[in-house]
């Protein structure tokens, strides 16, 4: 068997159907694919196995153990020489399979990450246009580089969208289960200090079925910037190696704009579209400010 995808899943039943219908659709067919649900509370395992999909599936459910346990549990189970890894949100393209299969061909003992972007509709809101905007932003120069290691000062792993052989994984120990958020740039970290590569592919795309309003994106923000501490704490000497750095926080008059734009009429006034008759670039800067204000430099002063 070429390849194994893990899906780690909570609550997916709604999402976890254009994910399989997109793996069904795929090129190349020779893989198998395991769902792990971590502690889900819906009919996730009914909308799985009630229909026939045609694919290999096996639908594991466990006691909530969090993220890095869940993809490592369905890691242990994975036949494939290639693990696969996507979210319960995504939609590849019908070649995404068999790029990130043919880049393990090509780059034996290396790591990928794959191109995802938000798929921008007319009914799509306003955050999933901003939050769109900027996964082009942030992929788009990485875009020509799929043959060419990640340097150091780029390196990153996107779990919703990645591939690394079962031999790199075990040898890496998997996720760091103490991890629950940016177990991903954790486990790029390692892998680069053991000198294995880190590529991107805008070719093993897929697209990203996002659902978020601006109060559940600062709330990620909030998470991910607690995370970047516990990494502080699990990896002390990463600070001097160039690898993490310490929060930034304005102060002075920087500090006192940011501030004006910690309000709730702020977080709503983008979920309502009431900037929307702004020019793009300059409501975008207000999103940012909005959403670094309340989720990163400020979050103790509005509860979300």
């Amino acid at each position: 068997m070429k390849a194994s995808i893990i899906v780690p899943t909570y609550n997916g039943a709604t999402k976890i159907p254009n994910l399989l219908q997109a793996l069904q659709n795929q090129t190349e067919k020779d893989f198998e694919v395991i769902i792990v649900s971590d502690g889900s509370k819906d009919n996730s395992q009914q909308v799985v196995l009630d229909k026939d999909w045609y694919l290999d599936i096996h639908f594991i459910h466990q006691e909530n153990q969090g993220r890095s346990a869940t993809r490592n549990n369905g890691a242990a189970m994975a036949k494939g020489d290639t693990l696969i890894f996507f979210d319960d949100d995504m939609r590849p393209k019908t070649n995404c399979v068999a790029e990130h299969i043919a880049h393990h061909q090509k780059y034996e003992g290396s790591i990928v990450t794959g191109g995802l972007q938000e798929e921008v509709t007319s009914f799509s809101n306003e955050l999933f246009r901003y939050k769109a905007y900027l996964s082009n932003k942030w992929l788009s120069p990485l875009a020509s580089s799929s043959s060419t290691p990640l340097e150091k000062s780029s390196i990153f792993v996107t779990t919703a969208n990645f591939s690394v052989s079962r031999s790199v994984f075990h040898q890496l120990g998997g996720f760091d289960i103490r991890l629950t958020d940016a177990e991903d740039y954790d486990f790029a970290v390692r892998a680069f200090l053991k000198n294995i590569p880190l590529y991107f592919n805008s070719g093993a795309f897929a697209w990203h079925d996002d659902v978020i309003t601006t109060r559940s994106y600062i709330n990620r923000q909030r998470q991910y910037a607690a995370a970047q501490k516990k990494l502080f704490t699990i990896h002390p000497d990463w600070k001097n190696q160039g690898f993490l750095k310490e929060p930034y926080r304005p102060t002075g008059l920087k500090a006192s704009i940011f501030k004006l734009f910690c309000s709730m009429e702020w977080i709503n006034a983008i979920d309502k579209g009431s900037l929307k008759w702004l020019p793009q670039g300059l409501r975008y800067r207000i999103y940012d400010y909005i959403i670094t204000a309340n989720g990163v430099f400020f979050p103790q002063m509005i509860e979300i």
